[in-house]
């Protein structure tokens, strides 16, 4: 069939009104071409770009998508498209075809150069390929030496690989070109380093990270148009954080103050059901999820209450759908995806919650924005991220009575609500193990393995020589641990060698460091071990729930703070108070005696797998919360 000639014309005017600003008519004259010729590249392409200015990457991506069939290649217009198309399916995503799309854009100088390699760089972020992405970002700034942006997203992966100093000299070139608040912010958090070379290290870098909040809130103001980061690794020194996080807290809601609002809903009034929006960046199957979240979704009575979830990320895998079911059954809100924070803001306001719960404060930027802000009249934060948020916007933290010390009040801001037991409503999650030998991971088939498989940045200097001691005394010992983030394993086991060689033992011979794993892999290393080894200062909690179905002994110390007690409410809630020991010393010789008595490890193993049922599905905390919900929700002052 031959081609209408009014088609060139046609895709000159949506060229025309596209550079006028006129999106959505060139988007209509994109649409009426490709009704008449389907595989229209130019027209495919052009409603790409458009429909992804408009906010509809996954539309964008699929018009790029069928431009790609027929894109060119070796031209200028070729390396345009390559990159618009890498660009959108960053947006949704697809970071690895993305980088092959720009891959595929070549001989470009300067400007273009520079746009290339920063957007390459960012999906190699996104992937955690923080070597790869300093190269690309180290490319763009040859390009382009006065890109802010360039050397902030340089100084983040910097950071994220450990090269603090390198990363806090990256992020001064940002702030020095562009003094943006993300740059100065992340300027403070990167005194916190994700692992320490000793305790003294600690105390220098809290003192240092003090100092630049108090200098950014003495000399910036809002307001803040999205927060990019948080103090998550202040939390991993093992220090009481209230003080600093109220520091943080107090800067951030003057930041986001003018993004703040007043219409929110009155308290429910008698007979009316309880509004209940819960705001979170993992539905999803993440620990968050897992632990807290999953609980409430499905078990809070849903004749006294109306729950709406609002996912701010745009992470989709099968338990967000398995999310996404729970409240389109039951004609409920389930709102998701990449939005603003005032998108985000109206469609809370909207639904006039009057209760906000956050499974978790501090962990992602934007649940930690939308907290700082009051858009219902009572907030709550949970433990998913265990420390106190500082933010006088959260009225309550829903902590675990049988994880709180006496003490526990004064470590947080917020009231406390101490629910029942482990305060969660837990489905165990049971994963078919990847069949895996242990000489396949670095692990004799007659060692006494213990399971170390926390974030390395759960493990502080002070501790390594506990690993050490245990060898000493437990021949022929290994340790698996696993590097999540795959970028500190050096770092970690240069400390390892360290303590052990104070030993005199050589820590090659007792230390396996594993890459991050998948949820198979997990499960079979898990089984593979032999006594469970929890974390001192924070431990193990959706881990150490994992590792009850395969029985494994626990060795856990009872922490200063919630966030190290985890793992000894789960034990004592089985009757199991022998895993629980009081001191470094005691923890060191119940670690020794379980590694040296198969008998004593079998034993313990027998009482785990006889009672670990007591720690799931706790109806009695989902009661307690809906009695608390009940009361705040109606309150009037």
């Amino acid at each position: 069939m031959a081609r209408p000639d009014y088609v060139p014309k046609l895709l000159q005017r949506a060229v025309a009104e596209h550079d006028r600003g006129n999106l959505a008519e060139a988007g209509r004259i994109c649409e009426r071409i490709l009704k008449q010729e389907r595989r229209n590249f130019d027209a495919a392409h052009l409603l790409g770009i458009i429909r992804r200015k408009e906010g509809d990457p996954v539309r964008a991506a699929q018009l790029l998508d069928l431009a790609a069939k027929q894109a060119p290649t070796g031209t200028a217009a070729a390396n345009i498209f390559w990159f618009n198309y890498g660009s959108a399916l960053a947006a949704t995503g697809r970071y690895q075809d993305a980088i092959a799309s720009f891959d595929r854009v070549t001989n470009v100088t300067g400007q273009q150069a520079a746009d290339v390699a920063y957007n390459r760089g960012n999906a190699l972020a996104q992937l955690r390929h923080h070597a790869e992405a300093v190269a690309s970002y180290r490319a763009a700034l040859k390009s382009d030496p006065r890109s802010a942006d360039a050397h902030y997203q340089l100084g983040r992966s910097l950071y994220l690989l450990g090269e603090r100093n390198a990363a806090i000299a990256s992020l001064e070139e940002c702030i020095a070109i562009a003094p943006q608040l993300d740059a100065q912010l992340f300027h403070c958090m990167a005194e916190l380093p994700i692992l320490y070379e000793s305790e003294a290290e600690i105390a220098e870098c809290r003192t240092a990270y003090a100092r630049k909040l108090e200098w950014v809130g003495a000399n910036t103001h809002g307001p803040l148009a999205r927060l990019s980061t948080t103090p998550f690794y202040l939390a991993y020194q093992g220090r009481n954080d209230r003080e600093l996080q109220q520091l943080f807290a107090k800067l951030l809601c003057r930041l986001v103050a003018q993004n703040n609002a007043s219409r929110i809903a009155e308290p429910a009034a008698p007979g009316e059901r309880i509004r209940i929006g819960i705001v979170s960046a993992h539905v999803y199957a993440h620990t968050i999820w897992k632990l807290i979240t999953r609980g409430w979704l499905t078990q809070l009575d849903r004749t006294r209450f109306q729950v709406s979830c609002y996912m701010v990320s745009g992470i989709d895998d099968a338990e967000t759908n398995h999310a996404r079911g729970i409240c389109g059954i039951r004609d409920e809100r389930f709102v998701a995806g990449a939005r603003t924070i005032p998108a985000w803001r109206d469609t809370i306001l909207a639904d006039r919650p009057h209760v906000l719960l956050y499974p978790e404060v501090g962990m992602d930027p934007t649940t930690m924005h939308l907290a700082a802000l009051r858009l219902a009249l009572v907030q709550c934060a949970s433990w998913g991220h265990p420390v106190t948020t500082g933010l006088p916007t959260m009225d309550y933290f829903l902590t675990a009575d049988g994880m709180e010390p006496p003490d526990g009040d004064a470590h947080y801001t917020e009231k406390l609500v101490r629910l029942p037991n482990l305060s969660i409503y837990y489905e165990p999650v049971v994963v078919a193990a990847a069949l895996t030998a242990r000489e396949a991971i670095g692990l004799r088939p007659d060692a006494c393995v213990y399971w170390c498989g926390q974030s390395l940045y759960k493990y502080l200097p002070q501790h390594d020589q506990v690993f050490a001691r245990i060898a000493r005394q437990v021949p022929g010992s290994q340790f698996v641990f696993i590097d999540l983030l795959n970028t500190h394993r050096a770092k970690f086991r240069g400390r390892l060698e360290l303590a052990f060689a104070a030993e005199g033992l050589r820590a090659e011979e007792h230390c396996v460091i594993l890459d991050r794993l998948s949820a198979e892999q997990f499960s079979s290393v898990l089984g593979l071990s032999d006594v469970y080894l929890d974390s001192i200062g924070w431990s193990g909690g959706n881990t150490t729930l994992e590792s009850l179905e395969h029985g494994l002994p626990i060795v856990t110390i009872a922490g200063e703070f919630m966030r190290g007690r985890h793992t000894l409410a789960i034990a004592q809630q089985m009757g199991l108070d022998e895993a629980v020991v009081r001191s470094i010393d005691d923890y060191i010789a119940l670690a020794v005696r379980l590694g040296n008595n198969p008998e004593e490890r079998a034993a313990m193993h027998a009482k785990i797998t006889d009672r670990k049922a007591r720690v799931y599905r706790d109806v009695s905390a989902i009661r307690a919360l809906e009695d608390f919900l009940e009361h705040v929700a109606r309150a009037r002052a």
